[in-house]
Formats: structure tokens, C-alpha cells, sequence
């Protein structure tokens, strides 16, 4: 059972998953806050809005996020993708190592099957929070 809490609880360095939507004005809107265990990797999980198959990045809720050669691909059947082979509006989930100097820095990329409807998500600790405000980043990310 998720624990309950208000949102001036959250403090720096928490770990979180943020499920919500991604606003006209870019910022990621926030549905659902949840505590997670404290653990080293970040992750997105959103819509393939663009692909630059020369630099090999994805635009993903907004946010360029390059893809290192080695990086496995699957699909939502466990079978091996190539980078290629992704399309703008695939659903997909992203882990990696989130750093300040280079962002999120995947490690695997899951293409998701999708029901009609997707919720986004990020995943990760808080970088800054502005209780004023109602607004935390996370893995450079800006959610309210």
C-alpha cells in the first residue's frame, strides 16, 4: 500500500515516481506523486515525439536524451529492437543513470504496449524543490 503524504513532506534527495501528463507550456504536470526506495537509476516513460537517427537521440516529454550504441532495445514481448527500427508515438520506458552534466544516460529502452491511452512518468530523486510553488525537479525534469 502506497504511503500517504502532502506534498511539503517531499524534501531533496527523496526518490519519487511522478506519473502525469505533459502540459501546453512543456512543464510536466503531476497526477500521482509516489515514494520510492532509495536506488541509483532514473527513468521516463512517455511518447516518442521526434528521433534523430543521425545523432541517435529521442525527444521524449520533451526532453533530448541521446542513446548510446549499447544500449538494449525491446518490445513489449521481450524480443531485441534496434534503434532503427523505433517510430515517433511509440510508447516507450527509459532507465538509466541520471548525472547533472549529461542528464539521463539510458541503459535499456522498453517499447510499451499501450491500451488506447498512456499515462507518462518519471522516476528519480528531487534536484530542487519549490514548496511555494508546488513544483520539484527531478532528474532535470520540472513537474507541478
Amino acid at each position: 500500500m502506497d504511503q500517504i503524504f502532502r506534498f511539503h513532506d517531499l524534501a531533496v534527495g527523496h526518490r519519487v515516481k511522478v506519473k502525469g501528463k505533459l502540459a501546453e507550456d512543456g512543464a510536466f504536470a503531476a497526477l500521482q506523486i509516489s515514494l520510492r526506495p532509495p536506488h541509483n537509476h532514473a527513468s521516463i516513460e512517455g511518447v516518442i515525439q521526434q528521433i534523430d537517427h543521425q545523432n541517435s537521440s529521442l525527444r521524449v516529454l520533451n526532453r533530448e536524451i541521446g542513446v548510446p550504441e549499447d544500449v538494449v532495445i525491446k518490445d513489449a514481448g521481450q524480443q531485441r529492437r534496434e534503434f532503427k527500427n523505433l517510430r515517433v508515438e511509440d510508447v516507450i520506458k527509459i532507465k538509466g543513470i541520471y548525472t547533472g552534466s549529461e542528464g539521463l544516460v539510458p541503459m535499456k529502452i522498453k517499447v510499451q504496449e499501450t491500451m488506447g491511452f498512456h499515462i507518462d512518468e518519471l522516476q528519480g530523486s528531487i534536484d530542487l524543490i519549490d514548496h511555494e510553488r508546488r513544483a520539484l525537479q527531478l532528474a532535470a525534469s520540472p513537474s507541478r
